[in-house]
């Protein structure tokens, strides 16, 4: 499956709203923040945070590369209305990429998860 323009989260708004109220999962070399938008239709989203200390240049872009690989190949294991912000730290292009992928993939597993039990809660509410 393709990794869609409408699929990269760019608008600070929606920066801001994953650090301030998204999920945590610490995976080691990275960090993955969630949460679920209301609408239920659409695509999963990345976004993606390499900040300087990560590396140079080249190491950031190389960092965002493996994760936008890696979020090409397994979206079809997350919910379909979920946004996450893959924060890169120092050492994660050291890792093997199939050590980064499966930790991606638990933290996908961790994530579908709780988005399944945390649905039949949304529906109770009143709109």
């Amino acid at each position: 499956m393709r990794f869609r323009h409408c699929q990269h989260i760019r608008r600070a708004l929606d920066f801001v709203s994953l650090k301030s109220s998204g999920k945590r999962i610490n995976c080691g070399s990275f960090v993955v923040l969630w949460q679920l938008r209301p609408e239920e239709t659409g695509l999963p989203r990345l976004g993606l945070v390499a900040s300087s200390r990560v590396g140079n240049a080249v190491v950031r872009n190389r960092a965002k590369r493996i994760f936008r690989e890696i979020f090409r190949l397994n979206q079809e294991k997350l919910p379909k209305h979920c946004d996450l912000l893959v924060i890169a730290r120092s050492g994660v292009t050291e890792s093997a990429y199939s050590e980064v992928e499966g930790r991606f993939l638990k933290a996908c597993d961790r994530i579908s998860k709780e988005a399944s039990q945390m649905k039949p809660n949304d529906e109770d509410m009143p709109s």
